[in-house]
């Protein structure tokens, strides 16, 4: 797979898993800066401990859980499924 965060129909499931991943922080991470939260807001009000959650806003590790995903977009008003619709559209 190439180093971008789109995928071809003969991409493996791993593959295309991987680039909805890549995806899907950076559409949190924009998320996050469009509410004028800060990560250090959301460290605070999610329980998420800052270190992890830079990982998962650069795309280094694995990807979002969840329960993370639901607590984000709690903090700042977001659906959560509106996470995973943006980085799955942007992945194809």
């Amino acid at each position: 797979m190439t180093t971008t965060d789109t995928t071809t129909p003969g991409d493996t499931i791993q593959e295309y898993a991987h680039a909805v991943g890549k995806r899907l922080a950076k559409v949190v991470s924009a998320a996050i800066k469009d509410a004028g939260v800060s990560r250090q807001d959301i460290t605070e009000a999610t329980g998420i401990p800052r270190s992890t959650l830079s990982r998962r806003l650069t795309g280094r590790g694995h990807s979002f859980f969840l329960y993370e995903l639901v607590v984000i977009g709690r903090v700042i008003g977001v659906d959560p499924s509106a996470f995973i619709r943006a980085a799955e559209d942007g992945a194809r």
